[in-house]
């Protein structure tokens, strides 16, 4: 996986994860008190789950900006939509957005292509409009062109 140079900046400045003594349910004290990017290299990189405390975050960060997503729209995988949105100017097509690894198939990243503005597209802003009324930058006040 590419990870972004200020992305390794943080992943090395974060403490390692502290070793816990004696079992705790759930939790693997595998790499415990190693740092970040030092772990064994078959180890899950990132141990987040589908619940629990990162969940409550997020929903949480939604309330507080007003956003309000329907049920299966509301979780972790709003991101991934987010990353693919952002990430199309940059590869171009839905292929390029296939090979960033995040989706097997290039089929199943075509959901994005229409949050792509074509060049024909954007040739409407050569369009003639119509010039009956100015808005004055103090007031609003109406000026005839």
């Amino acid at each position: 996986m590419h990870l972004p140079p200020i992305l390794i900046e943080k992943f090395k400045a974060m403490p390692p994860r502290p070793y816990r003594p004696g079992k705790i349910k759930g939790r693997s004290q595998d790499s415990a008190g190693i740092p970040f990017l030092e772990r064994d290299p078959d180890q899950r990189l990132f141990r987040f789950h589908q619940g629990g405390y990162l969940r409550n975050l997020l929903a949480e960060a939604m309330r507080n900006a007003g956003l309000s997503f329907p049920r299966r729209e509301r979780g972790f995988h709003l991101f991934c939509h987010t990353y693919a949105t952002w990430m199309l100017p940059l590869v171009g097509d839905n292929y390029g957005l296939a090979r960033t690894g995040r989706w097997k198939d290039p089929r199943s990243a075509e959901g994005y292509l229409h949050t792509k503005v074509s060049a024909e597209a954007q040739r409407a802003d050569l369009l003639p409009t119509p010039a009956t009324e100015i808005r004055g930058k103090s007031g609003g006040e109406k000026l005839s062109s």
